[in-house]
Parts: structure tokens; C-alpha cells; sequence
């Protein structure tokens, strides 16, 4: 049966310096997100430090960790850096504090298979990433230590992510709005990130 949907999305082309051509968010984009938002962080579980903008959560095998920065704006631009442990797992996650955040669905940085994807796992269901194929997926090699940097674009259920200039990966994330939260998190290894901003619209 026969079925089509979607948003069309228009990147840019980056060329690096070792002749291997990599997409980035166009930078047109950025001058529709001209107003900073004030970030204030909430829930909090597993061992977090914030220090000075630097967020360091750190957590262990079958372990998360993760705070809330509070509601989702439904079209919003995110730019930080993110250093994950090697074999670890970090990334972004959506859903209702009231309910816990193993209830948040991930958009993850999987330096432990070298993928970015998002499948709607849930944060306490991590151990199906390592049973099963992730369907909505790109290849991406993350070094320990390395920080990467990221560019997250979103509107309304259309969140789309950039890595480091060089791989992109888009995708429908249901009940990632009205009302929905949005948290940092690490799964089985320490994540820092730094240089966080958000900008909206205005």
C-alpha cells in the first residue's frame, strides 16, 4: 500500500578541508531566530553538574542521566558542543517531567555504536537499542574527547539535527510539543555539554 508524507528540508553543502563533502544548516536559517532564550534548568536525575553553562552528567552502564530545560518551544534553533565518553550514549530528549524521564523519547548521539538516530526509544528502554535496529538512522564516528558540534532546528514535530557540519539526520518526533519538555542527557558514560543557546522566533 502506497503511502507519502512529509516536509521537504533544503541543506547546504560544506566542503572540508581533506576534500569530503559534508551538510550543515543554511545559514539563511539562523536569521529567523533572532530572539535568545533565557535558559533555566529543572528536574534533575542521575549525577549532574552545571557549572558556568558546562553541564557534565555522568552515568553508568543500563544508567541515565538527564535535566529538564524546561518547555519545548514549537520552533526553536539549539547550538551546542558535546563530548561524549567513548562507548557512551547522549543526545535530547521530549516528553512530561510528570511522568518521569524514562518516559522521554531520545534523540540520540550513540558513541557506542557510531549512529545518530531517533526511533522513539524511551530512556528507560535503552536496552532495545542494543537488540534491534535502530529504523531512523545515519552513520557518524564520534571520538572520545572530541567535543562535536551540534545544531538542532525544530519545528513543531519536525526536529532536525547536524553534527559537526557533516551528517544530518531529520525526523518526526511525536508528542514533542504542546507542552512536552526538553532534556540533556548521557546513557551509559559521562557527557559534558557546553555552549548551550536557544533562539525562537519572534
Amino acid at each position: 500500500k502506497y503511502q507519502w508524507a512529509g516536509n521537504m528540508l533544503i541543506h547546504q553543502l560544506v566542503q572540508h578541508e581533506d576534500g569530503s563533502l559534508g551538510v550543515k544548516m543554511p545559514e539563511s536559517i539562523k536569521e529567523h531566530f533572532p530572539a535568545k532564550k533565557e535558559i533555566h534548568t529543572g528536574a534533575e536525575e542521575g549525577k549532574v553538574e552545571i557549572t558556568g553553562g558546562k553541564y557534565t552528567l555522568s552515568s553508568q552502564k543500563k544508567e541515565i542521566a538527564a535535566v529538564d530545560l524546561g518547555v519545548r518551544d514549537g520552533t526553536m534553533l539549539l547550538e551546542c558542543d558535546v563530548t561524549i565518553a567513548d562507548g557512551g550514549m547522549a543526545g535530547f530528549a521530549f516528553g512530561d517531567p510528570k511522568k518521569g524521564f524514562k518516559n522521554y523519547r531520545a534523540l540520540t548521539l550513540n558513541a557506542s555504536q557510531n549512529y545518530i538516530h531517533y526511533e522513539g526509544y524511551k530512556l528507560g528502554g535503552f536496552e532495545n537499542i542494543f537488540n534491534s535496529e535502530p529504523y531512523a538512522k545515519t552513520k557518524f564516528t564520534f571520538k572520545s574527547g572530541v567535543k562535536h558540534h551540534i545544531t538542532l532546528v525544530a519545528e513543531n514535530e519536525i526536529v532536525v539535527i547536524y553534527v559537526d557540519d557533516t551528517k544530518v539526520l531529520s525526523s518526526r518526533i511525536y508528542n514533542s510539543i504542546d507542552g512536552a519538555h526538553l532534556a540533556l542527557f548521557s546513557a551509559g558514560g559521562d557527557a559534558v555539554f557546553e555552549n548551550l543557546t536557544i533562539n525562537l522566533c519572534i
